[in-house]
């Protein structure tokens, strides 16, 4: 309960900081540009996802383990991290590709490397319940940036690179601190004895979480992307200010799962499946609670973010939030899956929920309008939600009854 406050005072400064910076990008970029941004903070963390093909999941599971190899597991991820990105680096190169129109790719792609890496090393410090730690090196990455970037609107650059300019600053020092920190504790001799065991144990966890995890991602980028392959800039900007906001509720979903999939291993683990009842529905209800509140707020938050401009926001926020309240009951639904290493049904609802998710946008979208993506995300969510369920009632046999 005490990681779960801290992590939540934690998150909503990370969060926060970007949410007051919002007026000023909006006042100073134009609305394309804002689009521009809007759509590289929702693809970097999926890309990151392509740079270490989800190994990041392994590493949770390696920890539980084998603990005392920790750090020589993570720099052989590292090391495949690298590989894989020099592949990704040629491929774009041979065919000119652009991760994002209007923007650097080169910037872009550098940027995604060090993300990467970095979310490594903040993985083993929220296994290991290294919250100080992790908080400290999480707000650097995920809220420093931002103030850098308005600084550098104001001085130099008013365009969406501003953003990337300073992640390149400070993800470039944490990565080196990071990993100047780690290379203390590993031993090389271990290292290079078991280099191919230890990319066999993460190969073996990542590839078949991997179309998950992708899976999570593109169900929450794809609209983004589609809404400017079918109409432009200008409706992605509207639609990530309504998307911002009710992100919100968000926040207090990420803080609660970073520390209840520790919890929820360990509860597991030692079958204290009274305790997992009692919590999942406190926080069921928590969030519940703060979802009614962002609603009633919503009006308010637009006027003050924005400008007149950006008024459709106000309609497509109440939808959004009953999407992210069936993502959050997924969520903690799906670590019980995971910790009974049954990867193919953990996999299935994430990967049922984007393909349903691509589809409707694809062919409602045009139709429609951009704002239907509201409800192509509210029922892909609910449909991911729905398959958890039944795959939980399918494992009773093997699970106690009381884990539900």
């Amino acid at each position: 309960m005490n990681s779960s406050i801290i992590y939540i005072l934690i998150e909503g400064i990370v969060r926060g900081i970007p949410f007051i910076a919002l007026p000023v990008f909006i006042s100073i970029l134009s609305k394309e540009e804002y689009g521009v941004m809007s759509l590289y903070i929702s693809l970097l963390p999926l890309l990151a996802i392509v740079f270490d093909m989800a190994q990041r999941v392994a590493i949770k599971r390696f920890y539980y383990d084998y603990p005392r190899q920790i750090d020589n597991f993570i720099t052989t991820i590292i090391i495949g991290t690298v590989f894989i990105s020099f592949c990704i680096s040629i491929l774009l190169y041979i065919f000119d590709l652009e991760i994002i129109s209007n923007s650097n790719t080169f910037l872009i792609f550098i940027n995604i490397f060090m993300y990467v890496i970095i979310e490594q090393y903040l993985t083993k410090l929220q296994i290991s319940k290294q919250v100080k730690s992790y908080n400290i090196i999480y707000f650097i990455r995920n809220a420093m940036p931002y103030v850098i970037s308005v600084l550098i609107l104001f001085t130099y650059n008013q365009t969406h690179l501003s953003l990337v300019y300073a992640q390149i600053l400070l993800f470039f020092f944490t990565m080196i601190y990071l990993i100047q920190c780690s290379i203390k504790k590993v031993n090389l001799s271990i290292l290079f004895k078991n280099i191919k065991k230890y990319s066999l144990y993460s190969f073996s966890i990542a590839i078949p979480v991997l179309p998950v995890v992708m899976s999570a991602y593109i169900l929450s980028v794809s609209d983004r992307y589609m809404i400017e392959y079918f109409y432009g800039y200008n409706e992605v900007a509207e639609y990530s200010l309504a998307y911002t906001i009710a992100m919100i509720v968000q926040l207090f979903v990420l803080a609660i799962g970073k520390a209840w999939q520790p919890f929820i291993f360990e509860s597991l683990k030692n079958k204290q499946y009274s305790i997992i009842k009692r919590n999942s529905f406190y926080y069921s209800f928590v969030i519940a609670v703060i979802s009614i509140a962002i609603y009633l707020l919503s009006e308010p938050l637009v006027l003050f973010l924005s400008n007149d401009d950006y008024l459709k926001a106000i309609e497509l926020i109440p939808i959004l939030l009953c999407g992210i309240y069936f993502f959050f009951l997924y969520s903690m639904l799906s670590n019980i899956v995971f910790f009974y290493k049954k990867m193919f049904l953990f996999a299935l609802p994430a990967i049922i929920a984007a393909i349903t998710n691509v589809c409707l946008n694809y062919y409602f979208l045009p139709l429609y309008g951009y704002e239907v993506a509201t409800w192509t995300t509210l029922v892909s969510y609910a449909i991911e939600f729905i398959i958890i369920v039944f795959i939980i009632l399918h494992l009773i046999r093997n699970i106690k009854k009381e884990v539900l």
